[in-house]
């Protein structure tokens, strides 16, 4: 592009305040970006309108930043300014983070909590309402699990969020049991799976979650009841366990009152026994008769491709305990 002389500068204001040619056609024209007009319009006073674009433009541009496009390259491959990705994507409601400063480092599906549709969603979802922690003040969401369960989070990662984002560590001197109230030295560093989406963070509020949800008294969320049992298998992943010894067994799930209320009404509506009882200020949902523990087990992964290794596999010693 050579550079736009005096003459030049006065024809794209007179084209652009008589409206003799759209912002588009100005710009093919001479040769310059939306910015360029921007900028000149601004030196001589002239307030930037823009003009609205196609719809179908409209969709590509939000389409091209939910599949990964930075903003820059958005500007590049459909030859318009920042200020018109932005306010797009703004109109559609799609979260950029810093936007004008800094672009998304990492591309994620932002849909995962739009509607829950999948058993792998409604697993994700039991899953941080077990163990997940929400920021008002950030708008995202953090997971943290012990380091062995990396290939567990990656899997989240890939297959749900479909992210390149890196899982973190963080060394955890102690833990404190959600049950016993006790506190205890951890032998693990913590695996911590972030999710930094104003989208997901609002939909997971839309689904019942809230900020500082252990003070909060939470319901199992309305979705289907085809997904219920992959929303249980999240809670168990999150904040439940198996035990057995010699004279009993059982499977059970720390949570809120309500939720193990509403968990166990649910059981119950499929021919699972179950009490409710509470331990210090944490209500458990256990199960503990033989037939009903078995049946569990088939039904919670029946349908999940992705689960935690060492709890399935202490599920399994539970039911191989017992003597054929």
């Amino acid at each position: 592009m050579s550079k736009l002389t005096k003459s030049d500068e006065q024809s794209i204001i007179n084209n652009y305040c008589k409206k003799l040619m759209t912002t588009t056609e100005i710009q093919k024209n001479f040769q310059i970006s939306p910015n360029t007009i921007y900028k000149i319009l601004k030196n001589n006073n002239i307030t930037y309108k823009g003009n609205n674009l196609p719809e179908h433009t409209q969709k590509k541009i939000c389409e091209s930043y939910q599949s990964g496009q930075s903003v820059k390259d958005i500007m590049k491959n459909m030859e318009l300014g920042r200020s018109s990705v932005l306010k797009y994507l703004k109109k559609f409601k799609i979260n950029v983070i810093n936007k004008g400063v800094f672009e998304r480092k990492y591309s994620i599906n932002e849909n995962i909590f739009t509607s829950i549709d999948s058993y792998e969603k409604a697993q994700f979802l039991g899953l941080i309402y077990a163990d997940g922690s929400l920021s008002k003040k950030n708008k995202n969401i953090s997971l943290r699990l012990r380091e062995d369960d990396i290939d567990y989070l990656n899997q989240w990662n890939t297959d749900l969020l479909k992210t390149e984002r890196p899982i973190s560590f963080v060394q955890r001197e102690s833990m404190i049991s959600p049950i016993s109230k006790k506190e205890y030295k951890s032998p693990f560093r913590m695996a911590i799976l972030d999710i930094s989406c104003k989208k997901i963070y609002e939909d997971a509020l839309a689904l019942g979650l809230k900020p500082n949800k252990s003070k909060e008294d939470l319901r199992m969320p309305q979705i289907e009841d085809q997904f219920k049992l992959s929303f249980i298998l999240g809670l168990f992943e999150g904040d439940g366990c198996v035990t057995f010894c010699q004279k009993s067994r059982y499977f059970q799930i720390a949570c809120q009152e309500n939720m193990a209320l509403d968990v166990q009404e649910y059981l119950k509506s499929i021919g699972i026994f179950s009490i409710v009882y509470k331990r210090h200020s944490i209500y458990i949902l256990q199960i503990a008769r033989w037939e009903d523990l078995k049946k569990l087990y088939s039904l919670l992964y029946k349908d999940a491709s992705i689960f935690l290794k060492r709890k399935k596999e202490k599920f399994e010693q539970l039911l191989n305990s017992r003597k054929t």
